[in-house]
């Protein structure tokens, strides 16, 4: 049985998986073993600012770890990313809201993001995103949640 903490990758006995290295649950061996795991698209993390929690706390051992990457869900669903998340999108930082915005892939592969009526916004390359409102996000473009010290990621296509 799979289970998930809060912000935590998926686990199984209570042994952390790392994400590069799960299948999706829905696929089965012959798929999974001829897929080998490769995913299409992934959130990033990038560098800004100092990338330090300097701004937010006093002491830096307070900052909370934060994902490197964000896997990208299947063509046609969501992924919701907050600070009290489960799973995969969870940023858990005080200026990113609870439930902050939601990362949709169409069934042709377009990404966009909705911002879920955050207190500090979401922004796609440095632009304000309208509450609730699906915003476009193109490979090389960048999307930050609330904090752009360090909730700014870039959209890469890992296929190409």
């Amino acid at each position: 049985m799979i289970s998930s903490t809060r912000c935590g990758f998926p686990s199984k006995n209570n042994v952390a998986a790392h994400p590069r290295r799960l299948c999706r649950p829905r696929l089965t061996l012959e798929k999974a073993a001829s897929a080998r795991c490769l995913r299409t698209s992934a959130l990033r993390l990038i560098p800004s600012g100092s990338g330090d929690c300097g701004h937010l706390y006093d002491d830096p051992s307070e900052c909370p770890t934060l994902p490197d990457i964000i896997t990208l869900p299947d063509a046609g669903t969501s992924l919701l990313v907050g600070r009290e998340v489960d799973g995969e999108g969870c940023i858990a930082l005080p200026t990113v809201s609870g439930v902050h915005a939601r990362v949709d892939v169409s069934g042709n592969g377009g990404v966009t993001v909705t911002d879920l009526d955050s207190t500090n916004g979401t922004y796609v390359e440095n632009d304000t995103c309208d509450a609730n409102r699906p915003t476009p996000l193109q490979v090389g473009k960048t999307v930050t949640f609330g904090d752009p010290f360090l909730a700014k990621f870039t959209l890469v296509d890992d296929s190409e």
